[in-house]
């Protein structure tokens, strides 16, 4: 380990973020081979991490890396041999992961390819507002404050309702509500926000408990110009956040069932086993538990009668 090029690594600086799909991390993580994880994640940090729709890199350049004109290195590819990169760009590209548009010069000559991340027909639920970034603990800081770009303080009302149809109406009663924007804006130094704040939250219909954890989160932030319009963001990355977490544990339970299906069937045709209904409800449930060992015996079932 002493030799390793990380050995004696001090630390990740911040900030400094990429965003990342939870799916990817929460459900296909691990059904990706190392080299389509590395590649993947190349062209997010060149798509995502730029803030760009899609990007052109070369094979070679996601092998080893992009070096400026004047020969500073941007980065280190992903250390894959530029054969594999390119095996693994078309197995991504038919996984669905990404897309890639070849393009050519008027002379019929290939270009650099154009690469950009799949997202799902109409973006799919955006976790986090342009300019910001989030950890587990629903933190949210501006990315990259040096750039000229939107920050999450920069966000006004005029930004489409991302919760209104994500959340359902909050049972706590209009006193609480008006109690909480009350003393939230005050806090805030805004006080004259209150009722604009009150107004907000009842149209977006969000849960008064993340409205508090969102003001919480707004307090820790210094020097904001817009406390409110941050604290707004914030509320509906919490809330989609809800929706999307929703969502990947439905997606989880359907996959994780599709592949204990999956194991039945070749558990209930191995020749040892001898399509003993007993046996394959056995071992299915060391690996999958006995509630969806017997969905997985019942299902197979059906389907060979």
């Amino acid at each position: 380990m002493g030799d390793h090029p990380l050995a004696g690594f001090s630390g990740y600086r911040i900030p400094g973020y990429t965003q990342i799909p939870d799916q990817l991390l929460d459900d296909q993580l691990h059904l990706l081979t190392h080299a389509e994880l590395k590649v993947l994640l190349y062209i997010m940090r060149h798509t995502f991490g730029y803030k760009r729709d899609g990007d052109h890199l070369s094979a070679r350049q996601i092998a080893e890396g992009l070096v400026r004109r004047d020969g500073t290195r941007v980065d280190h590819g992903t250390g894959c041999e530029i054969a594999t990169v390119r095996r693994t760009v078309k197995r991504l590209e038919e996984l669905g992961l990404i897309t890639v548009r070849r393009d050519r010069t008027a002379d019929g000559d290939a270009e650099t390819n154009f690469y950009t991340v799949r997202l799902a027909e109409g973006g799919g639920v955006a976790t986090t507002p342009p300019g910001c970034s989030h950890d587990t603990r629903g933190v949210v800081s501006p990315r990259h404050p040096t750039r000229n770009r939107t920050s999450c303080q920069e966000t006004t009302e005029s930004e489409p309702d991302l919760v209104a149809s994500l959340t359902t109406p909050d049972d706590s009663d209009s006193d609480s509500l008006r109690t909480w924007a009350t003393d939230t804006a005050t806090a805030l130094g805004k006080p004259s926000e209150a009722r604009q704040l009150t107004t907000w939250a009842r149209r977006q219909a969000v849960p008064l408990e993340v409205l508090q954890a969102a003001g919480e989160v707004t307090g820790q932030q210094a020097g904001l110009r817009k406390p409110v319009a941050y604290l707004q963001t914030v509320a509906k990355v919490m809330v989609a956040d809800r929706v999307a977490a929703a969502e990947a544990g439905k997606r989880k339970k359907a996959d994780t069932k599709r592949a204990a299906l999956a194991y039945g069937r070749e558990v209930f045709a191995d020749k040892i086993i001898g399509g003993s209904w007993q046996s394959v409800e056995s071992i299915v449930a060391e690996g999958y538990g006995k509630a969806l060992a017997g969905e997985v015996v019942r299902e197979l079932q059906g389907q060979t009668c």
